[in-house]
């Protein structure tokens, strides 16, 4: 990767993040880098527009809603496109089910959530990141997409046991977690296509006393087969 892109990436990350302008002070220890390496990013920054320069400090620029308009609209797409499928597997399990997408090399977003009947162990997580490593959605995305799985092995191979749930993944079409990531949480997640193409995928998580690997498959199947 190009490190000033990447920085400049992180900068408006960090004020993606904030609630309020921020100082340069605050930005360059947000991000672990020095206040002149910091200064310089964000002057050429604010030169294109993305970053406004105000009296209380540094915050995002307009410029930022014109570029991301059009994903804005493919994501609302998305969401009103899946929202049947969300509805009926939240019926069906109980459950809270998730939207993600992927988003970039490293990592899915999270893009709509809707509530099962039962009680949700974690907040939705509608708008943030997680790592296309380690959960069964991550699994989903790189077993359905060859160039995306070439990105992340560049990045860093995969170890055993990731390369074997990906087969596994490929084989069934769909991906388990049986507490893999944390203690007492299992998950499923299926691949959603267009045109054949994965683009998003169904996530569901439900606390291991409820959800027996058996039970998890079926459902997942049922999906499937809408």
């Amino acid at each position: 990767m190009i490190q000033s892109v990447s920085r400049s990436f992180l900068l408006l990350e960090a004020l993606r993040r904030a609630d309020k302008p921020q100082t340069l002070a605050h930005l360059s220890a947000e991000v672990g880098l020095g206040k002149t390496t910091v200064h310089g990013l964000l002057n050429t920054l604010v030169a294109l527009g993305y970053v406004r320069r105000l009296a209380e400090g540094y915050w995002l620029g307009l410029r930022l809603d014109e570029l991301a308009e059009p994903l804005a609209q493919e994501r609302e797409q998305l969401r009103h496109h899946y929202r049947g499928l969300l509805e009926e597997a939240a019926a069906l399990s109980d459950e809270t089910v998730y939207l993600a997408a992927p988003c970039g090399s490293q990592q899915y977003l999270y893009l709509e959530a809707v509530e099962g009947r039962q009680p949700r162990r974690v907040q939705s997580p509608r708008g943030r990141r997680e790592s296309l490593r380690h959960s069964a959605i991550g699994h989903v995305f790189l077993a359905n997409d060859d160039d995306l799985l070439r990105q992340v092995r560049r990045d860093g191979p995969l170890n055993d046991a990731q390369e074997a749930r990906l087969r596994e993944v490929s084989f069934q079409g769909f991906a388990l977690d049986l507490e893999a990531v944390e203690a007492g949480l299992c998950c499923l997640a299926i691949p959603l296509r267009q045109r054949g193409e994965c683009v998003a995928a169904l996530g569901m998580a439900g606390p291991s006393s409820r959800w027996t690997q058996a039970q998890l498959s079926r459902l997942a199947k049922q999906l499937l087969a809408r």
